[in-house]
């Protein structure tokens, strides 16, 4: 009769006791759960387990609603759990095998979720190494007792006994770089040995370092790793040399349409990839260094001549080619930019007031042509004087541009009136040298934001004059304007950071 007054913590805990040094062999997942009112509750039958609790369950250990606190003794069935608390149903997780067996004298049961090191990569192994103790498999393998080959079969076994890289390295000595050497280059081995086209002088051969050597073969075939590897022991070749051959070997397969005359033996695959090497070399002598290592590579007579070919024809072209056009001088080849080509010749005239209607109307023109804006000079412009522009949008439009140069800037009333320079300074800075682009043919109505050259009265002298002043009624000109103002340029000044760039278009 078990006392009611008991704490459920020190009862299960004699319980288990009692199990244990009756040896029972059953299982020890314990789980305590607290029904009633709190967080969540179980419920649910409990055939196989103990109620434990103060009160018949009432008070902490269950509720009014709620089933009384429950003790699952190890050997119990199966539960249900869930109550009417505030968490609702609920549902232990891993409750029944979360914590393996630890029985006195066990050792520790390894997860049975989680699958065995290396179980996607297991090759079939030999009944014989299976059955082997780890330790002996272990001591072989500190020894050195055997060919490396050999030994390589004893890794995938420790692996799937539980054993990594990193433990058989410190048991062993044997560092995980040298085990994939061993396990991958004792696969191309065995794959080797299995053609039984390789005589056992040939696989002696690799009994010492092969691993490096055969390593590299790992991509390819095993008919082709047996060809490969009687050319390996027939010249003697080390592993950088063996890596070559087996990207040539690889890069044959590959290269369909490139390889005709080149049979599949290694010596023709490497004379294939030297020859190759040779067409891309930038210098002749290279090319020639590359070409001869292909002749001595070459297995067949049908290689040979495919490199005689070329020879004969490639390399001989690219020998003359840069014998001819070889020259020490440099030559700067410069490409100029839109705004460094485009400019617009442009006759000059007299100055202002001294410029004559007749002289205006009389200037020459010319036209421009090809990349460079080419132009010639008209017969009756050989003595006047010309000013090159740049080729501006304003200019560009011009029909039959003049330039017209002012002596000062600042002593044009019509300039001065324009610019709007009230003050001294202001005035100052227009003083200097300016050059006036007008354009003979006038467009349409005037403009009356614009500025106009006509004749002064009774006079053939010309000036400035404002389109406002000049348009009557509708537009119409009461004044014919002789040409339009297009624009006033300056010589380049260091302490203005305007650019004409930014004033007028290209």
């Amino acid at each position: 009769m078990l006392n009611p007054m008991l704490h459920p913590h020190s009862l299960s805990s004699s319980l288990l006791g009692r199990q244990l040094q009756a040896g029972s062999s059953s299982s020890t997942h314990v789980a305590a759960s607290m029904g009633g009112r709190g967080r969540g509750g179980w419920s649910g039958s409990n055939d196989g387990g103990l109620i434990l609790g103060p009160n018949d369950g009432a008070g902490r250990s269950g509720g009014p609603q709620g089933p009384p606190g429950r003790l699952i003794i190890p050997g119990g069935a199966g539960q249900s759990f869930g109550g009417p608390g505030r968490g609702g149903p609920r549902s232990p997780i891993g409750l029944d095998d979360a914590v393996p067996s630890s029985g006195p004298g066990t050792l520790p049961q390894p997860n049975k979720y989680r699958p065995p090191p290396g179980f996607m990569n297991e090759s079939v192994q030999d009944p014989a190494l299976a059955q082997q103790d780890p330790q002996e498999m272990l001591g072989k393998l500190r020894a050195r007792a055997g060919a490396w080959h050999s030994l390589a079969k004893l890794l995938p076994v420790l692996y799937a006994k539980g054993f990594d890289t990193s433990t058989v390295a410190e048991l062993t000595g044997v560092n995980p770089v040298d085990q994939n050497l061993w396990v991958v280059g004792g696969t191309v081995y065995d794959s080797i040995v299995s053609t039984g086209k390789v005589a056992p002088a040939v696989l002696s051969f690799f009994d010492f370092n092969g691993e490096e050597l055969l390593y590299h073969f790992r991509f390819l075939p095993a008919e082709r790793r047996a060809a490969a590897a009687a050319y390996i022991a027939a010249n003697a070749l080390d592993a950088p040399a063996c890596e070559a051959l087996a990207r040539a070997m690889k890069e044959w397969e590959r290269r369909m349409g490139e390889r005709t005359g080149f049979s599949n033996s290694p010596g023709d695959c490497l004379a294939f990839k030297y020859l190759r090497d040779a067409v891309e070399c930038r210098f002749a002598e290279e090319a020639a260094e590359k070409l001869a290592a292909a002749f001595e590579a070459a297995d067949t007579e049908g290689a040979a001549a495919r490199l005689s070919e070329w020879r004969d024809t490639e390399l001989a072209a690219a020998e003359a080619a840069t014998t001819s056009y070889a020259s020490k001088a440099v030559l700067q080849v410069l490409r100029l930019q839109q705004d460094e080509l485009g400019f617009r010749p442009l006759p000059q005239v007299s100055q202002l007031p001294r410029l004559s209607v007749e002289e205006l109307t009389a200037a020459p023109s010319t036209s421009q042509e090809g990349a460079f804006g080419a132009f010639n000079m008209p017969a009756t412009g050989r003595d006047q004087k010309w000013v090159a522009l740049p080729q501006w949008k304003a200019l560009a439009l011009a029909r039959h541009p003049v330039a017209i140069p002012l002596e000062n800037c600042a002593a044009e009333p019509s300039v001065l009136a324009a610019s709007r320079a009230k003050t001294e300074e202001e005035k100052k800075r227009l003083t200097g040298a300016g050059l006036l682009v007008v354009d003979t043919v006038v467009p349409g109505p005037l403009d009356p934001n614009a500025f106009y050259l006509v004749k002064q009265h009774n006079e053939q002298r010309l000036a400035l004059a404002e389109g406002a002043k000049l348009a009557g009624d509708g537009g119409a000109a009461a004044v014919a304007p002789v040409a339009a103002v297009l624009f006033l340029c300056r010589p380049p000044n260091r302490e203005s950071s305007i650019t004409s760039a930014e004033l007028l278009q290209l």
